[in-house]
């Protein structure tokens, strides 16, 4: 028996609409001890509404109730509804699906035939790193659908396998670098790309984004992620002071993971709330065996 295999998805939306990507393979093939596997649009389905998502999914329904197979077993008529529902939900723009994957871009061509024929070729071939290239690329494939001599297969294709959706954080966000570092100011060309990010230590100079879909992708300023902005509005106004050794009466700042800092009160880390201090304070005197006490400035 042969069947397919969804082994990731990503649903992506855009102004056009929602375009599924999903990751599949077949059953009975194999390249030496491993199942073949490659990214693809469903159903060749490119900006489509949740209407024409759940209509195509109604149009495969009613017969075997078995449509392929995921996390070890098939999915029926009322999985599949379930899966355009879970995949609509969880939608992502491109910006914030390549951000959090550390990628550049995303690979987006078509596959086009004569109709009656398997001999294709390739074409609309581009890389895209913004949802505004992403809806391009999808006007270009829509304006050669309207030839009906030949069929097409549009194809998105992510650089890896292992491809993870952006936290789910409702409402404003900040972008967290380490443990310590905030963006606070973002820098563009003239092209709209992020040509350079300035940090702050002090949370309440960090930049507001609107929601996690507002992000950029900033693969080329360090690894960061996202926190709800809320963590402004708290005092961020307590501080650890040292109260034993020779460093009594300074204060811990940044913190890695092998070392901390030490200073002055100017250079004391702020914890958002008293909770958070006491947290810090505690793996703090565990692992350095020191003594600390909580300073509200």
């Amino acid at each position: 028996m042969s069947y397919s295999i969804e082994y990731n998805r990503v649903f992506l939306k855009s102004a056009h609409g929602y375009t599924p990507v999903v990751l599949m393979g077949e059953n009975n093939v194999w390249e030496g001890n491993r199942r073949p596997r490659s990214w693809g649009c469903w159903c060749n389905m490119l900006g489509a509404t949740s209407e024409e998502l759940y209509a195509k999914a109604a149009s495969m329904m009613g017969g075997s109730n078995e449509h392929w197979r995921k996390n070890g077993r098939f999915l029926s008529d009322k999985d599949l509804d379930n899966w355009i529902y879970s995949g609509i939900a969880k939608a992502v723009s491109l910006e914030s699906v390549l951000a959090v994957n550390r990628l550049r871009a995303v690979s987006c061509m078509v596959y086009i035939y004569p109709k009656g024929s398997y001999a294709g070729k390739r074409d609309l071939e581009f890389y895209c790193s913004t949802t505004e290239e992403l809806d391009e690329w999808i006007e270009q494939v829509r304006e050669c659908q309207k030839n009906p001599n030949y069929s097409y297969s549009p194809v998105i294709s992510f650089s890896t396998e292992d491809i993870h959706l952006p936290p789910m954080i409702k409402g404003p966000v900040l972008l967290k670098r380490g443990r310590t570092q905030y963006v606070q100011k973002l820098d563009y060309a003239n092209d709209g790309h992020v040509r350079g990010v300035s940090y702050t230590s002090d949370v309440r100079n960090a930049m507001v984004f609107e929601s996690c879909e507002k992000i950029p992708n900033l693969i080329f300023f360090g690894k960061t992620r996202a926190v709800k902005a809320d963590i402004k509005n708290k005092p961020n106004n307590v501080v650890l002071e040292i109260t034993s050794g020779v460093h009594a009466g300074r204060f811990i700042g940044k913190r890695g993971n092998r070392r901390i800092m030490i200073g002055p009160e100017s250079y004391a880390r702020r914890y958002p709330d008293v909770k958070a201090a006491m947290k810090a304070k505690k793996e703090i005197e565990l692992k350095y065996q020191i003594e600390c006490d909580l300073h509200i400035l």
